[in-house]
């Protein structure tokens, strides 16, 4: 006599089990994905939110100094330190070097290097200046115009 065979649940329930192993394992490497990028991410926002508190304090500076880099010079040593900044030799410009952690440093260790451009003042005796930070290849972290109304002799 020749009895139907009783069909087992195994082979299904296995097959159920894998797939649900391998959509768990997906699922698994995007997050994994996400929390790597989330990383990259927080550390350039870090390094973004350091470059925007540097350019800010020396564009107050600038602008508590009526535009003169020498005392915008002598204000920003009073917070970070003299050794940390030099004034370009045409006059026009002062440069602030930081070093990883955004910390005053010599040029040969700057990491990063917030410079305050002072152009001649236009004819109505405004100065134009702009603060920007650039980290060590040059690239523009952060920039903001600065304006300053020349005082009058």
């Amino acid at each position: 006599m020749n009895r139907p065979r009783a069909v087992s649940g195994t082979a299904l329930f296995l097959t159920e089990l894998l797939l649900a192993v391998l959509v768990f394992a997906a699922a698994a490497a995007i997050c994994i994905q996400i929390f790597v990028f989330s990383e990259a991410v927080a550390a350039d926002s870090g390094i973004l939110t350091q470059a925007v508190a540097a350019v800010e304090s020396g564009a107050e500076c600038f602008k508590a100094a009526g535009g003169d880099l020498a005392e915008t010079g002598a204000l920003l040593a009073a917070a970070y330190a003299a050794d940390a900044m030099r004034i370009r030799p045409d006059g026009n410009a002062i440069d602030l070097f930081l070093n990883g952690g955004w910390k005053a440093t010599d040029a040969a260790d700057a990491a990063y290097v917030v410079t305050i451009t002072r152009p001649a003042p236009d004819e109505t005796g405004c100065i134009n200046g702009q603060a920007v930070a650039r980290d060590g290849s040059g690239a523009e972290l952060y920039a903001v115009p600065v304006a300053v109304i020349e005082a009058a002799p």
